[in-house]
């Protein structure tokens, strides 16, 4: 089974960008504080789960191991948090806790697993114990996601294991997210300098292959010339697009001579 995006995906990658464009007036700050309760309860538990590591000083293997196999436990816990997310959302007559228990990511995969299931011949009574034996199947090891997030908490594990006494930041659960998601796909993430130290420790920097390169705030002179190579390869096209964009005129006498400031060269090619 591949995970590779281009095969997943039926059609063309993001061939919908020139014929929609989506937007929308909902106000976002009735969502903030759900986001901040989350991430709080979300960074209290990682801490609770460094502290852990701190006293329990597990190698990096085993953890790395625990965090593999431990994608049906995980689907399994967060659906019971979206269930008793969404009775508390029809307790509290609360209609955005309802959505957000009945529409979390994981009930949804659930669903679509069931129903893929069931159009292959599986009975509806049996659907949702062979999802949860698809979750337990080995193979999902190599899923991107799942991979480069588990070697990302056994590198967290090995620090607090090494008498580190300062607990990952607040951030660091957003930032293995955000990391596993996208490190795949895209060219190139900053990221901070805590998960880029992880990512170029042995065995992550030999054993995670992704597309991307991967800078920080310790490497961002680097950073700096990997924008520059971009902005060196800027066509005309996209020179226009820094004038439109900026208001900086590349053939003006007016504005350092004839060849753009690079950062705003860096900035439009990026």
């Amino acid at each position: 089974m591949s995970f590779d995006v281009d095969e997943i995906l039926r059609g063309k990658r993001n061939g919908w960008l020139p014929d929609l464009h989506v937007t929308t007036n909902f106000d976002f700050q009735s969502l903030a504080e759900g986001i901040r309760q989350d991430r709080s309860r979300i960074a209290e538990a990682m801490e609770e789960l460094a502290q852990r590591w701190a006293k329990d000083k597990p190698s990096f293997a085993e953890v790395l191991s625990d965090e593999l196999n431990s994608l049906a436990t995980a689907n399994i816990g967060a659906i019971k948090h979206a269930v008793d997310q969404t009775q508390q959302g029809i307790a509290n007559a609360d209609w955005l806790q309802v959505v957000d228990g009945t529409g979390h990511k994981v009930v949804r995969q659930l669903n679509q697993l069931r129903a893929f299931f069931e159009q292959r011949g599986v009975a509806t009574d049996a659907s949702a114990v062979e999802v949860v034996k698809f979750w337990r199947w080995d193979g999902n090891h190599g899923l991107p996601h799942h991979r480069i997030s588990s070697y990302l908490f056994a590198a967290c594990a090995r620090k607090m294991a090494a008498d580190q006494r300062k607990p990952p930041t607040r951030g660091f659960m957003n930032d293995v997210r955000t990391i596993s998601t996208y490190a795949p796909y895209v060219d190139a993430m900053f990221v901070d300098n805590e998960c880029a130290a992880f990512l170029a420790e042995k065995p992550l920097s030999t054993d995670l292959k992704f597309k991307a390169k991967i800078f920080s705030l310790n490497s961002r002179a680097a950073f700096l010339e990997y924008l520059d190579q971009i902005a060196g390869r800027a066509t005309g096209e996209v020179r226009v697009y820094a004038k439109t964009i900026y208001g900086y005129d590349a053939h003006s006498r007016n504005h350092c001579g004839s060849h753009a400031p690079r950062s705003i060269l860096r900035s439009a090619a990026a």
